[in-house]
């Protein structure tokens, strides 16, 4: 793909994404308020709070589910089934508290998550790829390790800068093709199928802590099914193992993803997370 000039995001209105933004930091502050509630003998007290609580685990919910990890999504779901009454809203806190900086983490990314819709009616860009296959070769017509690195290098890129999302089954004119050239080369031939195959991948590739900062779903667009993969920027740098055995360290940079060159590497790391 050839660099080209990355047009202006026509995305949702800047006030809808900052708003999202500030409802969740709302949220999450009102959590942390209420665990300064002391024990309550009365009973309009109690139930104010525990509604108060669940309330604010469904805006949570409702607002980071889209861009934290599978593993995370379950255990914030988990919280909230659990939380009947008094006692159990500081049990919930006890399981939060560790949970917090995960969330607070993806408030910056709040602003970039679009729809699918959104994101095919713009141009691939620093946030935005698209991919037709993750290991199908549309030209020799079989698994291509080479194809199923340019996913690794994708995901590893948008780890190391600013995070972003992959659309696979999505060529780069943003035609839907689906994703049963896939399908045909995993276990179970299906959706789940996939998800499995390119979790364990990326685990492979990049390592468990990195993966935990992504979101692979299966996702249906014009009556074709595609895998979205979001991803948050990793708070460490992550070097990606692919299929040939040697590690690279990947950027994005403007509407493609690059190697930073080992003389280059320690000064981008400086910039990024020193």
């Amino acid at each position: 793909m050839t660099t080209q000039e990355v047009n202006p995001r026509p995305g949702p209105a800047p006030t809808v994404c900052a708003r999202k933004q500030e409802l969740l930091v709302e949220a999450l502050k009102g959590i942390q308020s209420l665990k300064l509630c002391g024990p309550s003998d009365d009973p309009d007290e109690q139930t104010a709070v525990t509604t108060a609580y669940r309330y604010l685990l469904v805006q949570i919910q409702k607002l980071a589910t889209p861009l934290i990890s599978e593993p995370l999504a379950v255990q914030l779901n988990a919280i909230h089934v659990d939380v009947h009454d008094l006692h159990s809203v500081y049990e919930a806190n006890a399981e939060l508290d560790p949970l917090i900086p995960d969330l607070e983490n993806i408030i910056p990314s709040l602003d970039q998550y679009l729809s699918v819709s959104d994101l095919l009616e713009r141009d691939e860009d620093d946030a935005i790829e698209f991919k037709s296959t993750a290991r199908w070769d549309l030209k020799t017509l079989q698994k291509n390790k080479e194809i199923e690195d340019a996913v690794v290098k994708t995901i590893a890129g948008f780890l190391n800068t600013d995070g972003g999302t992959l659309l696979i089954g999505v060529d780069d004119a943003s035609k839907v093709l689906g994703l049963s050239n896939d399908y045909a080369v995993v276990k179970p031939k299906d959706g789940d199928g996939f998800v499995n195959w390119i979790t364990t991948h990326l685990i492979k590739a990049l390592g468990e802590a990195a993966v935990m900062r992504t979101r692979a779903r299966i996702v249906e667009h014009e009556g074709e099914q595609i895998c979205r993969v979001d991803v948050s920027k990793s708070p460490r740098p992550v070097e990606a193992k692919v299929s040939d055995g040697s590690r690279k360290f990947f950027v994005r940079t403007n509407n493609s993803t690059r190697i930073v060159p080992d003389t280059e590497k320690q000064s981008y790391i400086a910039d990024q997370w020193d």
